[in-house]
């Protein structure tokens, strides 16, 4: 079940990269040249060829599960796994907490640089926003499970 949604997002995700190469190409041939349309095509362009890349590389992980079953059982075992979605919730709660906390040091930086005061409001606002969530998020679940 998961290969098949796995091979249908590589498909899309290869779709979405020609098409928004496609649009950088043409703002770049017929566009006016201007900084703001220089800027969209260039950036248009590397999401473009980035997301060929990445729908080419994960079509290529999905033919290659779909070459060794054995390879694919293994692999789904190990999703299925409560151990292993255990590690993976713990490193998950762990890298949050890791960049919460980078993301008040930035804003004591910022501080301390005399950035602008909306760019420490914003990181605070983000810093807020994660506890906010976390508790909104384990009611839900407390209630749940």
């Amino acid at each position: 079940m998961q290969i098949k949604q796995d091979e249908k997002f590589s498909k899309l995700l290869f779709v979405f990269g020609v098409i928004i190469l496609l649009i950088g190409v043409v703002i770049l041939i017929l566009g006016p040249s201007n900084d703001v349309l220089d800027r969209i095509s260039d950036l248009c362009t590397g999401l473009g060829f980035g997301s060929i890349c990445g729908g080419l590389g994960g079509l290529y992980g999905v033919r290659k599960l779909k070459k060794d079953p054995a390879k694919f059982k293994q692999i789904e075992v190990e999703r299925k796994d409560e151990r292993n979605k255990f590690i993976k919730y713990q490193a998950k709660a762990k890298s949050g907490e890791i960049i919460n906390w980078l993301v008040i040091i930035i804003a004591y930086v910022c501080i301390a640089m005399n950035s602008p005061s909306w760019i420490t409001f914003s990181l605070l606002a983000i810093f807020i926003s994660k506890y906010v969530f976390e508790i909104i998020l384990s009611n839900q679940y407390s209630k749940k499970f």
